[in-house]
């Protein structure tokens, strides 16, 4: 039995359950529903590209195969990586207003005289700072929600696509032996 296959399929499609029931890490105000809607349509893509090439991935030679599951495996790691870095860049909290507040990955301007966003939000509280990113700093949060999301997407795309490719490079030696046996 293939194992490679069945955890593919799986991590195409818990981490999108899992987003939509937990919220799985996301940065304060990110849209859980948008989040998952996207893990899951690539990963599945990913899972339905590898399928359809199955031939071709069949043909590669083990060491190819090998070595394309190993940068699979060592992109997902820094990915994951990444996003906990952007994660904490990106989030900022105060005791004195309790509330984790998502910040652009840069600051300019006013800002920067200020202190920066975590002195602002300390001084001025979470509505005062809500309105700052939504009037002043609209296209950095974007760019920075852009940045986070395909990040977040990317994990899980490369741990779906090593798994993926494990239960091909299976399968593939699987009907080897079985040819070698009929011979």
């Amino acid at each position: 039995m293939n194992y490679f296959k069945w955890l593919s399929g799986l991590v195409a499609l818990i981490p999108g359950l899992i987003i939509l029931q937990k919220g799985l890490a996301l940065p304060p105000g990110f849209s859980p529903l948008l989040l998952a809607a996207l893990v899951e349509i690539s990963c599945c893509f990913v899972v339905a590209i590898a399928w359809l090439n199955e031939k071709s991935v069949g043909r590669l030679n083990l060491t190819k195969l090998n070595r394309s599951v190993l940068l699979t495996a060592l992109a997902f790691i820094v990915c994951l990586f990444c996003y906990l870095i952007l994660l904490s860049l990106t989030t900022i909290n105060s005791p004195s207003w309790g509330k984790l507040m998502s910040i652009p990955l840069w600051e300019s301007g006013m800002i920067i005289g200020e202190g920066g966003f975590q002195n602002y939000y300390n001084k001025y509280g979470v509505d005062e700072l809500t309105y700052l990113l939504q009037t002043k700093y609209k296209g950095p949060v974007l760019i920075t929600e852009v940045i986070v999301y395909i990040n977040f997407i990317l994990i899980f795309v490369f741990l779906t696509l090593t798994f993926t490719l494990l239960w091909l490079r299976h399968e593939a030696k699987e009907k080897k032996q079985n040819l070698v046996k009929k011979v």
